[in-house]
């Protein structure tokens, strides 16, 4: 069966409550299929794979919503902490692995949340607006170079010159105090952690600004809360 059947057939299964025989179809579908992160280079002489085996992050996270559905909730969580230490190894390669590494934490806040875990989650969130935010920053301040940039030619320049315009607004937002601040109190209502929002504020734009390495982020962040 085709791997994009198999996806098929494991979003029918779950639709019908048959989530354990889902879990084992998606199992078959990531064995055939192939997940080549946004850092993967094809050789010159490679030829390419059928394109029906290509398998997307969205599609591997569905594990981890399908293994909470059945009340593996430290199995969901340990499956979305590997997917996030394969991705963080290849951040240094590819802008485009720190986009998927904030959206792996993002989809752990969303476990978190549904398990009312408020304070790991709002640490998750914290996490993914960082990672975002490093992301826009390399995006919108890349320059062109007459010596040519794999980023920028990847876009193609014309699309790059657009692209940088809504990068760099984008990135203002980010930064944006209030707009930072009401982040924070948003998404901390419900934490039991005690910590001052204006210094998180202050470390999110700090982190956006020099581009911290993703473990960094959670080991400065540990210094400005308390359980």
């Amino acid at each position: 069966m085709k791997v994009s059947d198999l996806l098929k057939k494991a979003t029918k299964l779950k639709k019908e409550n048959k989530v354990e025989e889902a879990i084992k179809v998606l199992d078959e579908a990531y064995k055939n299929g192939i997940y080549e992160p946004p850092s993967y280079e094809m050789e010159e002489d490679e030829e390419y794979t059928d394109f029906d085996k290509l398998l997307t992050l969205q599609d591997l996270v569905r594990k981890a919503k399908y293994l909470q559905e059945i009340g593996k909730i430290d199995e969901s969580l340990k499956y979305l902490d590997e997917l996030i230490k394969s991705t963080s190894s290849r951040v240094n390669y590819s802008v485009w692995e720190i986009d998927e590494l904030s959206n792996l934490h993002n989809h752990k806040a969303i476990v978190l949340k549904k398990e009312k875990r408020f304070n790991k989650e709002f640490i998750e969130r914290i996490k993914s607006y960082c990672l975002r935010g490093i992301s826009t920053n390399i995006k919108a301040n890349k320059k062109p170079s007459k010596t040519g940039d794999d980023f920028i030619d990847e876009l193609k320049l014309k699309d790059f010159k657009r692209n940088r315009k809504d990068w760099l607004l984008t990135l203002e937002n980010l930064l944006d105090p209030k707009r930072l601040l009401k982040f924070v109190e948003d998404n901390s209502k419900k934490t039991t952690i005690k910590f001052d929002k204006r210094e998180v504020v202050g470390f999110a734009q700090l982190v956006i600004n020099q581009l911290y390495k993703t473990d960094k982020i959670g080991i400065e962040f540990k210094k400005l809360i308390k359980d």
